[in-house]
């Protein structure tokens, strides 16, 4: 079974990923595989508790089809999870970040040259108080856009779930054609989706 990990950490936003996690998962035969740094108990910004299926440097990703990254608002970084992305990234895996998870890929380099959009529109104070970080954005490839595929890249803003869903399963090639990966996007929100 092919498997995808789904970077987890307290204060994701679940209902960013959770429609993905469920398509992949249950429908299409992917194994996903919860990560954190440690395997502590995780809580979403939702309440929920998670509970990472491994730690991120017990990893072997080799083994991956790629990664998927919630957003939320987590203050600082992982080394572990930056070589992670960078690894992955360099094999050509698949990296889907959303909503404000993109900051760390772009943190590990990964983004370098990519086009890709965010929910966060700019990095202010606020968001170096936030992120703990300084501006990790090449901005001149930032795209005022729901969802944005760059080769191996994907990013969305965090109100784009259900794109964001659909475009990384016709990323790992579970649409037989753009009719079908738009009948599948009308079903959430019928006639509203009109080009892909």
């Amino acid at each position: 079974m092919k498997k995808i990990l789904m970077y987890i950490y307290d204060d994701m936003a679940d209902f960013e990923v959770t429609l993905l996690a469920h398509l992949l998962g249950r429908n299409s035969g992917y194994r996903i595989i919860s990560i954190s740094e440690t395997i502590d108990p995780v809580s979403s910004a939702s309440g929920l508790t998670y509970l990472p299926k491994t730690s991120i440097n017990k990893v072997i990703h080799e083994d991956v089809e790629g990664i998927i990254i919630p957003g939320g608002w987590k203050k600082g970084y992982s080394e572990d999870l930056m070589r992670l992305l960078q690894d992955l990234n360099e094999q050509n895996k698949f990296i889907a970040a959303i909503c404000a998870g993109p900051w760390m890929v772009a943190k590990s380099g990964a983004l370098k040259g990519k086009k890709f959009t965010t929910s966060i529109s700019a990095w202010t104070e606020e968001q170096m108080k936030n992120f703990c970080e300084e501006d990790p954005f090449e901005w001149t490839n930032y795209q005022d856009s729901r969802i944005v595929r760059d080769e191996n890249i994907i990013t969305a803003m965090g109100i784009a779930f259900i794109d964001f869903a659909t475009e990384v399963c016709d990323y790992l090639g579970e649409f037989k054609n753009a009719k079908e990966k738009l009948d599948f996007m009308n079903q959430f929100v019928p006639g509203n989706c009109n080009e892909i």
